[in-house]
């Protein structure tokens, strides 16, 4: 199969694999295996990478989808909104690009990743708060959150950038965020 970059045309991206000679049942089946990688403990075999990038299997798909709509021809209708339906919640309720969602690109983070973002809001309000109300330095201040926490200095200084705007508040109000 022809690999689709970004600068492939429409018209290339499906011409070639006409995909009348699947059936439905083979499609239901190509369904649930994008279904089935899409579980956070599911691993490709001898791999750390995650499943859900199949984009030859997604691509036939969409094609698959294209051909059967352009062509007017008989739709499943339950298997269609089967593959939308995931397709949907993880560009919805997980963030995913379209790309990501239909499987075309590699998701760039793995749903086994602990959230961090309450710890990384700390760290940064730890930071400027021993700037402002007790006057360390700003490598003094990330040296010593980076101690704390057992994380780099890198890591401590990239939730301060990602969190700016906590310079701003007064030390009371930090104080509580990290408290």
């Amino acid at each position: 199969m022809k690999k689709i970059t970004k600068g492939t045309s429409k018209k290339d991206r499906c011409s070639g694999d006409r995909q009348h000679n699947k059936s439905w049942q083979d499609v239901a089946g190509s369904i649930e295996v994008l279904m089935v990688s899409r579980d956070p403990h599911f691993e490709q075999e001898g791999s750390r990478k995650r499943a859900n990038y199949l984009p030859e299997l997604a691509r036939e798909l969409i094609c698959f989808f294209y051909e059967q709509l352009k062509g007017d021809e008989h739709i499943e209708h339950e298997i269609l909104c089967a593959y939308l339906k995931y397709i949907l919640i993880d560009y919805v309720e997980h963030g995913y690009s379209l790309d990501q969602a239909f499987g075309l690109e590699q998701s760039k983070c793995d749903s086994n990743v602990k959230d961090t973002t309450e710890r990384d809001i700390q760290i940064a309000a730890k930071v400027a708060f021993l700037r402002k109300a007790c006057g360390y330095t700003y490598e003094v201040a990330v040296e010593m959150v980076a101690e704390e926490y057992s994380l780099s200095e890198t890591t401590i200084r990239t939730q301060v950038r990602k969190y700016s705007d906590f310079g701003h508040l007064p030390p009371s109000v930090l104080k509580d965020v990290f408290e």
